[in-house]
């Protein structure tokens, strides 16, 4: 088997780690656009 295909560690359905250091994610790789509203800052808490 190739060296570079080794798994090291898995957590099933989101992410796999090769010997060789690299990470492969299965869930969580969508881009989200930034969003097109500016929100005002939050207030001070109130006292």
């Amino acid at each position: 088997m190739d060296p570079s295909q080794e798994l090291d560690q898995e957590v099933p359905e989101y992410l796999r780690i090769y010997k060789d250091g690299r990470v492969e994610r299965l869930k969580g790789n969508e881009r989200v656009p930034p969003p097109t509203t500016i929100m005002p800052p939050a207030s001070p808490p109130r006292t």
